[in-house]
């Protein structure tokens, strides 16, 4: 019997790719195993790379967790583009430690 993992993402509001990318990834990996995925994802607003809106970013990401852990995602998760811009490669496990329970994400 398979199992059906709920992987939630927060993705950027000016990115094209991710909800039609992830998707296509899930369905060639369900092809090959018996592991089946829906994918779900919030928005947090980004319309330049820059560091203002970045930080902006970073601080809206717990209101798209908490919209997350609404769906009861079971993997939730965000894009690394935007955190390792705003937070830095190599910071503390990158926030891993949160809950995601708690309204909040680890990085991918």
């Amino acid at each position: 019997m398979s199992r059906t993992y709920r992987v939630g993402l927060i993705v950027p509001s000016s990115n094209v790719t991710m909800e039609t990318e992830i998707p296509a990834l899930f369905r060639r990996r369900e092809a090959l195993a018996p592991e089946r995925f829906t994918f779900h994802s919030s928005r947090a607003r980004m319309r330049t790379v820059s560091a203002e809106e970045l930080a902006r970013m970073v601080e809206a990401s717990d209101e798209c967790a908490a919209e997350l852990a609404d769906a009861r995602c079971d993997v939730p998760r965000e894009t690394q583009m935007y955190c390792h811009s705003a937070r830095g490669v190599g910071t503390p496990a990158d926030e891993a430690s949160r809950d995601p329970q708690d309204a909040a994400c680890s990085l991918a």
